[in-house]
């Protein structure tokens, strides 16, 4: 124990004035300023030399002693967290908007009339090389003949800060005749490693063989590969590619008269549009099951934390039967991909595909989207654990449930945003078929995916040039692709109306996080964390403000700060002075 002699020795040991002592736990004198009029000297704890004793309000009501989640200021909201400890109140969300953008006629490479062959024609990706967005559509001019068409890239870039898009580059590709109907379900996608974006379509010209071709960008102008044609000789529906980056290059999965295949694709370096397909991998065939028709649907998306692809598709219906949807799971180890069985995700019948699929991080959940008719759509969740096979819940949407929801060709990017919510854009189906940007959001009590709030209404803008009025029906020619750089889609459109330009804007889904809801008082020090912190909550009267309005509401912002502002800030009680403020609210999820 230490020996203090008197007041001499005290002011040789500390030479202080209007202070207290204290001894930590090496026995040595430490001193502490007094504490502002009213407060008391309170302990943190038998362990002094981490956890000080300090000056704190006395109490006025009631108040708690809890353990601190991290840095907390005095004077600040904060909240309860599920181990019983409290934190800061933070609210960083960002509520979902949209822009308008850039409209693209044919001065800007895009000609009219333009319209997007049948279901999803138009496609994007984002390339992060040159930020920058890639739209892609594949044409046919109907119902003039001779058929003509080709595939139309445009590049757009987001206003930092902004909803709104800049059109900068575009190429045509006419070397494919489109036909009337044979390139249907053309596909896009990005290799992000390798810098360059892939174009895969049916080619009417050579029987509708399946073909494809690299396109790389330095911002101003896009350079394209050959040709390349993967696969069989044989008609090619429905298709999509994949980049998956454990095996440093793509995957292209198609449908045609003999099943379901897929190969590789490979550039070889960043940037460059010398494309190998089936280097790696030679056409194999997962599902023998034929198409005689283009009513196919296939999707595939990768899951990098545990490392496995997951394919769905429309299987074909047999003579008589009726057309449902399977799966497989490919597990990629070592350089390669082990398949397991075909299984099935539903038996029911699909008349109308649209099908879309997306792995969720923030869920480790997988999102399915698909529709039977405009009138009964469905989301399904898949859940892995291990082996070949998942765990799906689906949530039918029919007509009582309103808009979510109901829409004719919905589109979603097959990449992980990493977002709580997930984006489709779609032609609204009760709307008269006008465009909107639907939000779904996992619920863990019903196990699928449902409509998030927010999304009642059109997202989508009408074009305020008239050149694109979007409270008009569209042909469903959209594209989304997602900036992780500036955590926007940018969207895009054409209008079933004369003179069928192309529109595209930002959309900015509702990012962040907020843990207002479990508010529980008002910390009465400032504690690092670990350290013990006094909490004054519900009844009881907190005097460390300035600023407040007498005989108004008090609120919290979003750093937990106590305001006299509401906005989109935290309701906690009422100011009686400029410094003092009553708790009469606690947080919505208590």
């Amino acid at each position: 124990m230490p020996t203090v002699n008197g007041p001499d020795e005290i002011t040789t040991l500390e030479g202080g004035n209007n202070k207290v002592f204290y001894s930590n736990n090496s026995g040595e004198i430490t001193e502490l300023a007094l504490g502002a009029s009213g407060t008391v000297l309170t302990s943190a704890g038998t362990d002094a030399t981490a956890n000080p004793p300090s000056f704190v309000a006395t109490a006025g009501g009631a108040e708690g002693t809890f353990v601190a989640n991290g840095s907390i200021t005095a004077g600040r909201a904060v909240v309860l967290d599920a181990a019983g400890t409290v934190s800061q109140l933070a609210n960083t969300l960002v509520a979902n908007a949209v822009g308008d953008g850039t409209t693209n006629n044919s001065s800007n490479g895009w000609f009219s009339p333009m319209w997007g062959m049948s279901t999803a024609a138009g496609k994007g990706y984002y390339d992060k090389s040159q930020d920058h967005h890639v739209r892609m559509t594949q044409n046919y001019q109907w119902p003039s003949t001779p058929y003509y068409g080709g595939i139309t890239l445009s590049g757009f870039t987001t206003a930092s800060g902004a909803l709104t898009t800049t059109y900068s580059i575009a190429a045509n590709n006419t070397s494919y005749n489109a036909n009337n109907s044979a390139s249907s379900y053309p596909t896009c996608w990005y290799d992000d490693t390798g810098e360059v974006g892939y174009v895969a379509t049916s080619n009417g010209n050579v029987s509708n063989y399946g073909y494809l071709f690299a396109v790389s960008s330095n911002g101003s102008a896009f350079t394209v590969s050959n040709n390349t044609q993967f696969g069989q000789s044989d008609v090619a529906f429905a298709k999509c590619g994949l980049y998956v980056p454990d095996l440093g290059y793509s995957l292209i999965f198609w449908q045609n008269s003999t099943g379901t295949h897929f190969c590789d694709v490979d550039n070889g370096s960043a940037g460059s549009t010398t494309i190998t397909v089936g280097g790696n991998i030679a056409t194999s065939t997962l599902d023998s099951t034929g198409y005689s028709d283009q009513k196919g649907a296939i999707k595939a998306s990768y899951d990098p934390d545990n490392n496995i692809i997951l394919l769905i598709w429309q299987n074909a219906a047999a003579t008589g039967g009726s057309p449902h949807l399977n799966y497989m799971i490919g597990a990629v180890a070592g350089g390669s991909i082990t398949w397991g069985s075909v299984e099935t995700l539903s038996t029911s019948y699909f008349s109308n595909n649209n099908l879309q699929l997306c792995y969720r991080s923030a869920d480790s959940k997988w999102f399915a989207l698909w529709t039977d008719s405009p009138d009964v759509n469905y989301t399904a969740a898949g859940t892995w654990t291990s082996g070949t096979t998942m765990t799906w819940s689906i949530k039918t949407f029919t007509a009582g449930d309103g808009d979510f929801y109901k829409g004719y060709d919905p589109t979603t990017q097959s990449l992980d945003d990493g977002l709580s919510t997930v984006t489709v854009m779609s032609k609204d189906y009760n709307g008269y078929q006008q465009p909107r940007i639907f939000s779904f959001a996992y619920d863990s009590s019903s196990g699928y995916y449902d409509a998030a709030s927010g999304t009642t209404t059109a997202m989508l803008p009408a074009g305020s040039s008239g050149l694109v009025n979007y409270s008009t029906a569209s042909n469903g020619d959209f594209a989304l692709s997602y900036s992780p750089d500036d955590e926007k889609y940018m969207w895009s459109g054409m209008q079933f109306v004369s003179p069928y330009y192309l529109q595209s804007g930002s959309y900015r889904p509702t990012t962040g996080s907020d843990n207002s809801t479990t508010f529980i008082g008002i910390a009465q020090s400032t504690v690092t964390n670990g350290q013990s912190v006094d909490v004054k909550w519900l009844s009881s009267k907190d005097t460390q403000q300035s600023g407040l309005t007498i005989a108004s509401k008090a609120y919290a912002d979003s750093s937990g700060a106590i305001t006299s502002t509401a906005g989109s800030n935290t309701y906690i009680g009422f100011a009686t002075s400029a410094s003092d403020v009553v708790i009469t609210q606690t947080g919505s999820g208590l």
